[in-house]
């Protein structure tokens, strides 16, 4: 905020004009007066009018004693500030005008800065004793610097983090009203900050507050420092380092510690709320180590000379370690370079709240990666939608895979069923139609059917020349008939593999059970099915009276081979991947659409909220 060019509707015209007016009203130099002491007892304390009736005392400061009070009219508590003035003081000094005039225009800009993060004033006067004062709402809550002790702490389990940041967040929202008014705090620290069970938060202590543009007084000669450090006492000091210093060490910034007076501006109230998120984040202020005592003007030379620990070196024991964008924003608000500060501490709030809300801090640039992660947690709705439509199309998209393929094999499976039932059907009419009925006086059955002249095959010899003739027909294919007792004229006719012997040892124990695997036979996919031949009661005599036979106790039932269909898969695999495609086409444009619907009703429902 420029201090040569103060916003419309600024407080500083309204306040300047009204300041002598009310000195002269109240005539404060025609009343015997004498000092307003510290609270301590009741002849010291204000003895009001009659209207207010004294309950206690809340605090003290530099400038004033706040006290409890009974407004009798309105019939509710009150808190009245009564003005302190330093006991060797002239009251017809011109120091003492400009102390008064402090005094009341803290009254003043807390009257006129109307914000629910600003405790109203309602009246302001002398009482019979000369005491000045002013009186405003009574705020019941717990200062800030007592609720950043109990973060992390077991035992106050209201206090979180993220509850602290919203607390800075609704401080940021006050101050930022009062620099759209030209008012500078320049005194923000934890103990001016008061936060209620209800979630409302007050900015108090507006008494060195700045008007941008001349004020009504700036005691730059006999300037008192606060001193509000967590490891010591509250003093005031009149070195001639802290003269023309306002404010609080450890919160203040650089240019206010360096006496720069014209230098502050709204940048320095930024510069306070990184302090105070400092502190929030570490459990010890700014410049300040835990157990430390260190004095005014040793804390303001480091100060005006080089930047505060780290956060990462300044936590307190037990505490846990603070969010990468929570110290990003602190560093940022705490920069010694006031235009490197955020500009304003609506910016400031602004990052608080991107912060709460799970978006990216400005302070902290992030990766795709990281911005999407945070995009994720910060819309779970519509993120556990897209992982579910995502999650969906991927399991529909295996179980299409998994059911194709499932489809594949029993295809296959069924086709070289139909065909081995072929040849059975081929085989068992042959021996039982053609073998059978030939004259055995005439016609030769033999092994070598070819040697002899109007011989036919013997049904075994038929069955393995029919599937010979299949191969011929389609080299991917194969049909074998084995045994583990084949003829003695077959060289080739026992199990030549482990699958083959697998499969005579089950079709043994399970005639009726086909026995496949699919497997890859020289390099390509296939299935390998095989069935029992299963001897009929018509061919026992025959196994067992044939001089070739190796085993001369056949019985009806007995299994005496294996048909074995070896069939390829290739052709089948080769028209699966445009069923696939076209599944997952169908599967991701519905997904698509349930997407696209789900994210617009989200979307409007959201902005209508």
């Amino acid at each position: 905020m420029s201090e040569h060019s103060p916003p419309e509707g600024a407080l500083l015209p309204r306040v300047k004009s009204t300041l002598e007016d009310a000195l002269q009203r109240l005539d404060i130099r025609q009343t015997e007066r004498e000092p307003a002491e510290p609270i301590g007892g009741e002849d010291t304390a204000p003895s009001g009018r009659a209207k207010y009736l004294l309950r206690k005392g809340l605090g003290q400061g530099a400038a004033g004693a706040v006290y409890e009070v009974f407004d009798t009219d309105l019939q509710r508590l009150l808190a009245m500030k009564v003005l302190r003035l330093p006991p060797k003081l002239q009251l017809e000094s011109e120091f003492e005008k400009k102390y008064v005039l402090r005094f009341l225009e803290e009254a003043q800009v807390m009257g006129q800065l109307e914000h629910p993060g600003i405790v109203p004033v309602h009246e302001v006067g002398v009482d019979e004793a000369g005491h000045i004062y002013f009186t405003m709402a009574r705020v019941r809550g717990q200062e800030f610097d007592k609720a950043i002790g109990a973060i992390a702490d077991p035992m106050h389990p209201e206090w979180t983090l993220q509850r602290a940041v919203y607390v800075l967040r609704k401080v940021s929202e006050a101050i930022s009203y009062a620099h759209a008014k030209g008012v500078v705090h320049r005194d923000l620290k934890p103990q001016n900050i008061m936060a209620d069970r209800f979630g409302e938060v007050y900015v108090m202590d507006w008494g060195i507050a700045k008007l941008v543009e001349g004020s009504a007084g700036e005691l730059s000669s006999e300037a008192y420092l606060t001193l509000a450090i967590n490891t010591g006492t509250d003093a005031k000091d009149k070195d001639a380092e802290a003269r023309g210093i306002y404010g609080t060490p450890p919160y203040m910034s650089p240019e206010q510690a360096r006496g720069e007076t014209d230098a502050v501006d709204s940048r320095c109230d930024v510069y306070a709320m990184g302090a105070i998120l400092y502190h929030v984040l570490t459990g010890n202020p700014p410049y300040v180590t835990a157990g430390a005592r260190i004095t005014a003007i040793s804390l303001l030379r480091q100060l005006r000379e080089r930047p505060p620990p780290p956060v990462s070196e300044n936590i307190l024991p037990g505490r846990p370690n603070p969010p990468e964008e929570l110290v990003a924003i602190a560093e940022k608000a705490m920069a010694r370079d006031p235009n490197r500060r955020y500009a304003t501490a609506s910016e400031f709030g602004a990052e608080l709240g991107r912060y709460l809300e799970g978006r990216p801090v400005q302070a902290l640039p992030l990766s795709r990666t990281q911005r999407c992660w945070r995009w994720c947690r910060r819309n779970p709705l519509i993120t556990g939608l897209f992982l579910t439509i995502v999650l969906g199309s991927i399991l529909g998209f295996f179980t299409l895979i998994s059911l194709s393929t499932e489809l594949l094999r029993q295809s296959a499976i069924d086709s070289a069923a139909d065909e081995s039932r072929l040849l059975e059907v081929v085989n068992t009419a042959y021996s039982a139609d053609v073998v059978r009925r030939v004259d055995r006086e005439h016609v030769t059955v033999t092994h070598d059917y070819a040697s002899h002249e109007g011989a036919i095959p013997l049904p075994a010899t038929f069955l393995t020349e029919l599937g010979e003739r299949v191969e011929a027909a389609d080299p991917s294919r194969r049909v074998r008939h084995f045994s583990d007792q084949p003829f003695l004229f077959r060289t080739n006719g026992g199990p030549q593999d482990d699958f083959e012997r697998e499969a005579l040892e089950r079709l043994r124990a399970d005639p009726n059970a086909p026995f496949y695997r699919f497997a890859l036979l020289n390099g390509e996919p296939v299935l390998r099915y095989a069935t029992a031949r299963v001897l009929r009661r018509s061919c026992v005599g025959c196994h067992n009276n044939h001089p070739s036979s190796p085993k001369r106790d056949w019985k009806a039932g007995d299994v005496r081979g294996v048909l074995e269909i070896v069939r390829p898969l290739r052709a089948e695999q080769s028209r699966s991947p445009d069923a696939l495609r076209h599944g997952l086409v169908l599967i991701a444009g519905v997904m698509l659409g349930l997407f696209i619907v789900t994210t617009t009703l989200l979307w409007r429902y959201g902005r209508s909220r």
